[in-house]
């Protein structure tokens, strides 16, 4: 590694420090979280390390252990709730330098995250170890957060332990409301999310499909229809 690259990555390590601080207290919740569903501890931790991507591990984790999903319904959510990075990775690998190799685009991307991304967009250094230092401590606090919370998370008082299992929602009201606080217009996803849930929920016959089906069904459902009724509106695009 040159000089120049060794304190890119330096600068990387010490800017992702404060993005690393927040991802501990998360770790830890997925650790409890997965734990009270009756994961391993070993499992939840390498489920961290590998997966890494916050909100499609709780869903994974709440339908591998509510006995009614089956592993196709799993695969598939995360794979929908993950999709976004397929384009948000591209933005991102744009900014890099045309030197870095696939491989090494490849490593960046496993690190990526929604707050990383943010950051990355913003900020104008494309040098690959800034970018690859940048991601190391966010992906490690997260992974040790993980494996602390389910290793000790008995010692939390019974409270915070079962309060630790609403974490998932309040980590999409997260992602949900700022964005919402910018473009309030996108208010109509959210509505018919709520629509499409309560389907499921009461009308009869698809009221009986697993959580994992009405999971899927309801963000493929939401995406379709609002494409098709309000997307032109509300982007002011036109099509022939």
């Amino acid at each position: 590694m040159s000089t120049t690259n060794l304190k890119n990555f330096k600068l990387g390590l010490l800017t992702g420090s404060s993005i690393a601080i927040g991802y501990i207290p998360l770790g830890v919740s997925f650790g409890i979280f997965s734990k009270n569903s009756g994961m391993n501890s070993l499992l939840s931790f390498f489920m961290s390390l590998v997966n890494y991507a916050g909100a499609s591990q709780f869903i994974s984790t709440k339908l591998m252990f509510d006995g009614t999903s089956r592993i196709f319904e799993i695969i598939l959510a995360v794979i929908i709730l993950n999709s976004r990075y397929s384009l948000l990775n591209l933005l991102i690998y744009q900014k890099l330098e045309d030197k870095a190799s696939f491989k090494f685009k490849a490593l960046i991307g496993l690190g990526l995250t929604d707050e990383t991304i943010s950051y990355l967009s913003f900020y104008s250094n494309s040098n690959p170890f800034y970018m690859l230092g940048l991601n190391t401590l966010p992906y490690l606090s997260f992974g040790f957060g993980t494996l602390a919370g389910s290793l000790f998370g008995d010692v939390l008082p019974q409270t915070l332990s079962n309060s630790l299992n609403i974490i998932l929602y309040a980590l999409f009201l997260g992602l949900i409301v700022p964005s919402l606080k910018k473009e309030i217009k996108y208010i109509r996803v959210v509505i018919l999310v709520i629509i499409i849930k309560l389907m499921f929920i009461y009308v009869p016959v698809i009221n009986m499909l697993s959580n994992g089906w009405k999971i899927n069904l309801s963000i493929l459902l939401a995406a379709v229809i609002y494409t098709n009724l309000f997307y032109k509106e509300d982007t002011g695009e036109k099509y022939d």
